[in-house]
């Protein structure tokens, strides 16, 4: 699975900078994420004198979005905020958010093509699917996916190689299995390793790309669907526990 943290305005932000403009910022950045964003409102902020950023950052998951739709209710909501596209469909539900026109977008020196498309694209999408129109209601940020990274000595001395960032002779998941069980055989390594304790989350990316992998999905015809769970989900979950019991991973 993968999740895109996306900027989302709650009022109009533009053509306010006579005498000084405070813009309200919520964010839910509390990792590396959020001290890259102290340096940039920062240095933003010491750029000039006629806007200022006030970023508070906020516990995120349900807290979150909870604290955006009491603000909303109350009519005292922050001009920026960052938004999980999981959330959208909910929070364009509720009508927390409202659509970034193209005059904002030039305003601010953006356009839609700025951004990579797809993800334009998949905002749009959600937005029609749940209001009617194909609007931009937010802006991506930034998107987090799986990376596999190869420890080459190891491999070497399994007489497993790697070309073009592929390991030669995978083709589908059983000769990836196999290649888990050479390495496993002549280094004594477990061969594949991944964060859990820290981020829970990662094995459901780890269970989810098992699935889609074997062409399963969880959505079909735009709705929740859950026919592949019981085939593909289950081969998905089976293959993940015989590879922690082989000691695989």
């Amino acid at each position: 699975m993968r999740l895109a943290a996306i900027l989302a305005l709650g009022v109009s932000l533009w053509g306010m900078a006579f005498a000084q403009t405070k813009i309200v910022f919520w964010d839910f950045f509390g990792g590396g994420d959020g001290i890259r964003m102290k340096q940039i409102v920062d240095e933003f902020n010491k750029s000039q004198s006629d806007i200022q950023v006030e970023r508070t950052t906020l516990t995120w998951g349900a807290p979150f979005y909870t604290k955006i739709h009491t603000a909303v209710i109350s009519g005292q909501t922050p001009d920026i905020i960052t938004y999980h596209v999981s959330a959208m469909p909910r929070g364009l539900a509720l009508k927390d958010l409202r659509p970034i026109t193209d005059a904002e977008l030039e305003a601010a020196g953006l356009k839609e093509s700025d951004f990579q498309q797809n993800l334009v694209k998949s905002l749009k999408a959600i937005a029609k699917e749940q209001t009617g129109t194909e609007a931009l209601y937010a802006i991506p940020l930034d998107t987090h996916t799986s990376v596999l990274y190869y420890n080459k000595d190891l491999l070497k001395k399994a007489g497993v190689s790697v070309s073009d960032g592929k390991i030669s002779g995978v083709t589908d998941l059983a000769s990836f299995t196999k290649a888990l069980e050479t390495i496993k055989a002549k280094t004594g390594a477990i061969p594949l390793t991944f964060s859990s304790a820290q981020d829970p989350a990662t094995i459901w990316r780890m269970w989810s790309t098992l699935l889609y992998q074997q062409g399963g999905s969880l959505v079909k015809g735009g709705k929740l669907d859950l026919s592949d769970l019981s085939s593909k989900g289950t081969i998905a979950l089976q293959t993940m526990v015989d590879w922690t019991n082989k000691g695989y991973m």
